[in-house]
């Protein structure tokens, strides 16, 4: 044999083992990813749907109440599925507010707290989180001038988001007296 063509053949195989073992990798990847994205997916669309402004049978949000615990101690989830759930968890104390129950509204404050504060933690761009925040530290503790920075971060990390300014501009016209 040449030596030319020793090269080229040592050089095909090489090429063969690494399309191989990036093949190897992707399907394991898959294996192991795909089920998390599956069971991910419909917490992520009622978030989507509860933003858009939908609304669901008190039912319906109980039952997804182990799923959010879960995604929430869960160090594998996606970081996108952190924002749903306190998406979700954001509605669930707006309904026990409006329910009145006192129990409830604390049990859901601090669990959306927990999961804001996590997810801000990871996405500390999330605009609509840093307003959550602020909102709910309000709500928990009363006005205090310290709350104001995460108002400060919602502004700076999205000063134009639309969907987000109309929830975060009724804030802060709540609270415009005490500026």
């Amino acid at each position: 044999m040449r030596p030319g063509r020793d090269a080229f053949v040592s050089a095909s195989s090489a090429a063969r083992y690494i399309l191989f073992s990036l093949g190897a990798v992707s399907l394991t990847w898959a294996i192991f990813a795909l089920p998390l994205f599956w069971r991910q997916s419909p917490l992520e669309q009622m978030a989507k749907r509860i933003i858009a402004g939908d609304s669901f049978r008190p039912a319906v949000m109980k039952a997804v109440m182990p799923a959010l615990d879960a995604f929430t101690t869960d160090k594998t989830a996606r970081t996108s599925i952190l924002v749903s759930v306190a998406e979700i968890r954001l509605r669930l104390l707006e309904e026990a507010i409006s329910g009145g129950d006192h129990t409830e509204v604390d049990e859901r404050s601090i669990a959306l707290r927990e999961v804001v504060r996590e997810a801000l933690s990871q996405v500390p761009s999330d605009t609509f989180l840093w307003s959550v925040l602020f909102w709910l530290e309000n709500l928990r503790d009363g006005f205090a001038e310290d709350h104001l920075k995460y108002l400060r971060m919602s502004y700076a990390t999205g000063p134009n988001e639309g969907w987000v300014g109309v929830r975060r501009n009724r804030l802060a016209l709540a609270v415009y007296p005490r500026l």
